[in-house]
Formats: C-alpha cells, sequence, structure tokens
C-alpha cells in the first residue's frame, strides 16, 4: 500500500482494514468478480428494497 512505518502505527484498525479494503478494490481483476445469482439478487432486494 505504500504506507510509512509512522502512518501504519498511527492508523486505526479500521482505517487499516478501509485501506486494505481500498487497495483490493483498486487492484481486483473485474474478470474475477462474479455477479450475484438471482436468489442472492433476490434476497437483497428483499433487504434493501
Amino acid at each position: 500500500m505504500g504506507w510509512r512505518p509512522p502512518e501504519f502505527w498511527a492508523a486505526t484498525l479500521s482505517e487499516f482494514f478501509d485501506a486494505v479494503d481500498a487497495f483490493n478494490d483498486m487492484h481486483r481483476d473485474p474478470k474475477e468478480v462474479e455477479a450475484p445469482s438471482e436468489d442472492e439478487m433476490a434476497k437483497l432486494l428483499e433487504r434493501y428494497g
């Protein structure tokens, strides 16, 4: 991620995990991401409208 030691040690766990998630999202191969199945989509629509 390119953090220097002071940046790493000053970060909270939430900030660290948010940064890891963002880094992974930026470097993920779009071919590896699958669309939700019809069943998953129905559950999401039921839950969130």
